[in-house]
């Protein structure tokens, strides 16, 4: 903190610089750290008209000694409970006008959605299926999957009335997908018209792989290089056949829609940056790029979690702080100093937590939240960058707190 002679008061920290000239610069600077001037500068700036009112309205408390006056912000609980939406990315009308272009028989799409964990790409998907009136069948991919997972399999089931088991068709996710909004018999079994096409009876659906990097290719291509396949005239299905279910052909609606996410556009793993992204490896075959209608990537966008931390701290001084955290974390791990990402679900985890905490009076509550719901989980390479950004903007020590519980053994 350094004071000038006038009421140009100059305030720094290690995280900003901020010149005090009014109410309120005066409460910015406040939100960092306490801020001290001479009884001189303070009565210019206050002034008597002002009475400290808009400072008491922001839990900023004013004492003095000697010469000097100290403004420190004080933790207000808040009085009331505010909710958070889910905020569409920019390119969300684009991608409504595709939908629209399907819905509307004018041809099927295949999305593909890219870019960083945590960005929202899977709720973006849920949330456009709410708005068109589509269900979502979704898989979320590993290398663990097989074509049963998509395409279904025989189960085992007990006949109520006899007790005597029987076996059936259990249809996987991609199979209900496909036959979703068109006419099927008592059995469950898709009906097709006279021409082999689907009779349609209601929306399609949605059909969202998740993580679809993370697939063995020959099982993604064994799957959906068919599935993704577009019929070249408007108003006909896709199509499939069904293997497990006596070689079945199933078409879908002729309006379906197919989504794919993932935190790479399928190329791989490329050094320790992408590696911080996402733990997917296997490449997108060049058939399966082919196929692809239109790509849309994700960043973190920062009027949403700003939104996010807002309503749900309800906290103008924690909320700079904890995006003043999330920003210096994000050019660590641009500059490669960590591999572990602050993602907009860290985010909303971290809120969670600290809410938690504040309600049961923890003094420090958004900083303890942060050890808890980021830094205890990350390896130990992240922690002394992570450990340094929370004591610059919290004043909080993680490690040294750590070092001096001798009265524990941690191995």
């Amino acid at each position: 903190m350094e004071n000038t002679t006038t009421t140009n008061t100059i305030f720094a920290n290690t995280m900003t610089t901020i010149a005090i000239s009014s109410i309120a610069d005066l409460i910015k600077a406040v939100w960092q750290n306490d801020v001290t001037m001479t009884k001189a500068q303070a009565n210019t700036l206050l002034k008597d008209t002002m009475k400290n009112n808009d400072l008491a309205s922001e839990g900023i408390v004013v004492s003095a000694e000697g010469d000097n006056v100290t403004f420190t912000r004080t933790n207000i609980k808040p009085n009331c409970k505010i909710s958070h939406k889910y905020i569409m990315p920019h390119f969300a009308d684009d991608v409504r006008a595709i939908i629209s272009k399907s819905l509307n028989g004018n041809g099927m799409a295949n999305i593909c959605l890219t870019g960083s964990a945590g960005t929202g790409k899977t709720e973006f998907v849920h949330e456009l299926a709410k708005e068109f009136g589509c269900k979502v069948f979704q898989i979320n991919g590993s290398e663990g999957l097989t074509n049963a997972d998509f395409y279904g399999n025989m189960s085992v089931a007990v006949d109520e009335k006899t007790s005597q088991n029987y076996t059936y068709f259990e249809k996987g996710a991609l199979y209900r997908a496909f036959i979703e909004g068109t006419k099927v018999d008592a059995n469950g079994n898709q009906i097709l018209d006279a021409n082999g096409e689907p009779i349609v009876t209601g929306n399609p659906a949605f059909f969202f792989l998740d993580e679809f990097a993370a697939m063995l290719p020959e099982v993604f291509l064994g799957v959906f290089n068919r599935a993704m396949e577009i019929p070249r005239e408007n108003g006909k299905g896709r199509s499939i056949e069904i293997p497990m279910d006596n070689g079945r052909v199933v078409k879908s609606h002729p309006s379906m829609v197919m989504f794919f996410a993932g935190n790479t556009v399928g190329t791989g793993n490329n050094g320790r940056y992408q590696m911080g992204f996402t733990a997917q490896g296997n490449k997108m075959d060049e058939s399966t790029r082919n196929r692809i209608t239109a790509y849309f990537h994700f960043g973190y966008s920062k009027s949403a979690e700003e939104s996010i931390v807002t309503s749900m701290l309800n906290d103008d001084y924690e909320t700079e702080k904890l995006l003043n955290f999330r920003d210096n974390v994000r050019n660590l791990f641009r500059n490669e100093k960590v591999e572990t990402l602050f993602t907009t679900r860290s985010i909303v985890a971290t809120c969670n937590m600290a809410k938690c905490f504040r309600d049961n009076g923890k003094s420090n509550w958004l900083a303890d939240a942060i050890r808890v719901a980021v830094f205890n989980g990350l390896p130990e390479t992240d922690k002394p960058a992570f450990n340094e950004t929370i004591r610059m903007i919290w004043g909080v020590d993680i490690m040294a707190e750590e070092s001096r519980k001798t009265d524990y053994d941690y191995i």
